[in-house]
Protein backbone atom coordinates (compact mmCIF):
# COMPACT_ATOMS: atom_id res chain seq x y z
CA UNK A 1 0.00 0.00 0.00
CA UNK A 2 1.34 3.44 -0.86
CA UNK A 3 0.26 4.81 2.51
CA UNK A 4 -1.03 3.28 5.74
CA UNK A 5 -2.68 6.34 7.29
CA UNK A 6 -6.33 5.56 8.06
CA UNK A 7 -9.16 7.95 8.80
CA UNK A 8 -12.30 6.41 10.32
CA UNK A 9 -15.59 8.09 9.52
CA UNK A 10 -18.88 7.29 11.29
CA UNK A 11 -22.11 8.05 9.41
CA UNK A 12 -25.71 8.08 10.70
CA UNK A 13 -28.57 6.78 8.58
CA UNK A 14 -31.60 8.51 10.12
CA UNK A 15 -35.08 7.94 8.68
CA UNK A 16 -38.27 9.87 9.37
CA UNK A 17 -41.80 8.39 9.62
CA UNK A 18 -42.14 8.54 5.82
CA UNK A 19 -38.99 6.43 5.31
CA UNK A 20 -37.01 9.39 4.00
CA UNK A 21 -33.34 9.71 4.99
CA UNK A 22 -31.62 12.71 6.53
CA UNK A 23 -28.83 14.15 4.38
CA UNK A 24 -26.60 17.17 4.97
CA UNK A 25 -24.32 19.52 3.03
CA UNK A 26 -21.10 20.78 4.59
CA UNK A 27 -19.87 23.98 2.92
CA UNK A 28 -19.65 22.14 -0.37
CA UNK A 29 -22.04 21.13 -3.06
CA UNK A 30 -22.32 17.48 -2.06
CA UNK A 31 -25.05 15.78 -0.05
CA UNK A 32 -23.98 13.10 2.43
CA UNK A 33 -25.15 11.36 5.56
CA UNK A 34 -24.54 13.21 8.84
CA UNK A 35 -21.47 12.16 10.78
CA UNK A 36 -17.74 12.61 10.71
CA UNK A 37 -14.34 11.51 11.86
CA UNK A 38 -13.78 9.33 14.90
CA UNK A 39 -11.46 11.07 17.36
CA UNK A 40 -8.60 9.28 19.14
CA UNK A 41 -9.97 7.22 22.06
CA UNK A 42 -13.60 8.00 21.19
CA UNK A 43 -16.22 5.25 21.01
CA UNK A 44 -18.47 4.97 17.98
CA UNK A 45 -21.51 5.92 20.09
CA UNK A 46 -19.71 8.96 21.52
CA UNK A 47 -18.66 9.99 18.01
CA UNK A 48 -22.27 9.82 16.83
CA UNK A 49 -23.38 11.85 19.89
CA UNK A 50 -20.77 14.52 19.14
CA UNK A 51 -21.40 14.67 15.39
CA UNK A 52 -25.20 14.82 15.70
CA UNK A 53 -24.84 17.61 18.28
CA UNK A 54 -22.23 19.53 16.25
CA UNK A 55 -23.98 19.25 12.89
CA UNK A 56 -27.69 19.14 13.76
CA UNK A 57 -27.99 20.24 17.40
CA UNK A 58 -29.60 16.87 18.23
CA UNK A 59 -29.25 16.10 21.94
CA UNK A 60 -31.89 13.33 22.16
CA UNK A 61 -30.97 9.84 23.23
CA UNK A 62 -30.68 7.44 20.32
CA UNK A 63 -29.72 3.90 19.48
CA UNK A 64 -27.56 2.71 16.63
CA UNK A 65 -27.34 -0.56 14.71
CA UNK A 66 -24.40 -1.40 12.46
CA UNK A 67 -25.34 -1.30 8.77
CA UNK A 68 -22.16 -1.60 6.65
CA UNK A 69 -18.53 -0.63 6.27
CA UNK A 70 -16.60 0.65 3.26
CA UNK A 71 -12.91 1.36 2.72
CA UNK A 72 -11.47 3.50 -0.05
CA UNK A 73 -8.11 5.00 -0.95
CA UNK A 74 -8.17 8.81 -0.94
CA UNK A 75 -5.42 10.40 -3.05
CA UNK A 76 -4.13 13.79 -1.99
CA UNK A 77 -6.08 16.89 -2.87
CA UNK A 78 -4.15 19.95 -4.04
CA UNK A 79 -4.47 21.53 -0.56
CA UNK A 80 -3.26 18.39 1.26
CA UNK A 81 0.05 16.55 1.12
CA UNK A 82 -1.05 13.17 2.41
CA UNK A 83 -2.81 10.28 0.73
CA UNK A 84 -4.84 8.16 3.12
CA UNK A 85 -7.28 5.31 3.45
CA UNK A 86 -10.79 6.18 4.59
CA UNK A 87 -12.92 3.62 6.40
CA UNK A 88 -16.58 4.65 6.60
CA UNK A 89 -18.82 2.91 9.10
CA UNK A 90 -22.56 3.32 8.55
CA UNK A 91 -25.15 2.94 11.31
CA UNK A 92 -28.95 2.93 11.28
CA UNK A 93 -29.73 5.49 13.97
CA UNK A 94 -33.07 5.77 15.75
CA UNK A 95 -33.58 9.10 17.52
CA UNK A 96 -35.75 8.69 20.64
CA UNK A 97 -38.41 11.36 20.99
CA UNK A 98 -39.16 14.30 18.76
CA UNK A 99 -36.42 16.58 17.50
CA UNK A 100 -36.31 19.71 15.41
CA UNK A 101 -34.07 19.70 12.37
CA UNK A 102 -31.73 22.56 13.32
CA UNK A 103 -28.54 22.60 11.18
CA UNK A 104 -25.52 24.23 12.79
CA UNK A 105 -23.11 26.66 11.15
CA UNK A 106 -21.04 23.62 10.05
CA UNK A 107 -23.72 22.86 7.45
CA UNK A 108 -25.10 24.73 4.48
CA UNK A 109 -28.26 22.58 4.37
CA UNK A 110 -29.97 19.56 5.94
CA UNK A 111 -33.17 17.83 4.86
CA UNK A 112 -34.99 14.55 4.56
CA UNK A 113 -35.00 13.08 1.05
CA UNK A 114 -36.44 9.89 -0.48
CA UNK A 115 -34.33 6.82 0.32
CA UNK A 116 -33.40 6.55 -3.37
CA UNK A 117 -30.93 9.39 -2.74
CA UNK A 118 -28.65 6.78 -1.12
CA UNK A 119 -28.15 5.11 -4.50
CA UNK A 120 -27.16 8.45 -6.00
CA UNK A 121 -24.76 9.22 -3.14
CA UNK A 122 -23.22 5.84 -2.41
CA UNK A 123 -24.16 3.57 -5.34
Amino acid sequence: YPNTFYRVSVKALIRNDKGEVLVVKEHQDKWELPGGGLDQGETIHDCLIRELKEELNITNDFSELFNKIETQYMPSRPDKELDFWKMSMYFDVTIHGDFILDPSDELTDARFMPETVLNELYG
